[in-house]
């Protein structure tokens, strides 16, 4: 039990350090990520509609200043909440 809690806390450690690095790169190059989150855009026309259906929305984003994520499904688009 207590090996299990060791390797669980050392992976949490590896995972927020992995963050860490990620956000750092994230807010030094400004990246902007717009995520096509939805279960059904598994192939490619699926993609495609989620895509056009929220062009408009998507197109917009770019007078937005990064780092950002945003989450694109066929209905909505939404921001990420970004971990500090």
């Amino acid at each position: 039990m207590a090996a299990d809690l060791a390797k669980d806390l050392r992976g949490a450690a590896e995972a927020l350090r992995l963050w860490s690095e990620l956000r750092c790169r994230m807010t030094c190059r400004g990246v902007r990520l717009v995520s096509l989150a939805s279960d059904e855009a598994v192939t490619r026309f699926a993609q495609l509609e989620v895509v056009m259906c929220q062009w408009r929305r998507i197109e917009s984003l770019l007078t937005e200043t990064g780092p950002f994520i945003y989450f694109a499904t066929r209905t909505s688009v939404r921001k990420a909440r970004l971990p500090r």
